[in-house]
């Protein structure tokens, strides 16, 4: 398996780890120093920091929805990285919603993602607020 291809199965896996809410062996795919950069938030630094993050997002959909299903797609990024597209597929009562977001990774030499890189699709936190006031939730 040629270096490129090894990084996407990593990868792959890490964003398993995320769809089955699998926060340590998430954990373990990070480099001690990882650094998640989020657009218009503080970065976090460190596995466990990352990882209570997408923690806290999960619990909190737990409770606001009905049904929350995860699910993931890998592919390498023109930037060298490897871009995780992310659905998530919320319900409330009848009415659903998918939301998607992409996160870009990269790996250090000893192959553990060093940099997370949050990658907002346009327009999509815009319906996703739309769909949480039609089913009467508020998000933060």
């Amino acid at each position: 398996m040629d270096a490129a291809s090894h990084r996407v199965e990593l990868a792959r896996q890490f964003a398993a780890a995320l769809d089955e809410c699998d926060y340590s062996r998430a954990e373990g795919l990070l480099a001690d120093e990882c650094r998640y950069q989020r657009p218009g938030r503080q970065s976090l630094i460190g596995p466990k920091a990352i990882c209570d993050s997408y923690r806290d997002n999960d619990a909190k959909a737990q409770r606001d929805f009905d049904s929350v299903h995860y699910r993931s797609d890998a592919a390498v990024n023109e930037t060298g990285g490897i871009r995780l597209t992310f659905f998530d597929e919320l319900r409330r009562g009848s009415a659903t919603h998918i939301f998607r977001c992409s996160q870009i990774v990269y790996f250090d030499e000893d192959q553990k993602i060093s940099r997370i890189e949050l990658v907002e699709f346009p327009g999509e936190r815009e319906r996703l607020n739309e769909f949480c006031a039609t089913v009467g939730i508020r998000l933060k």
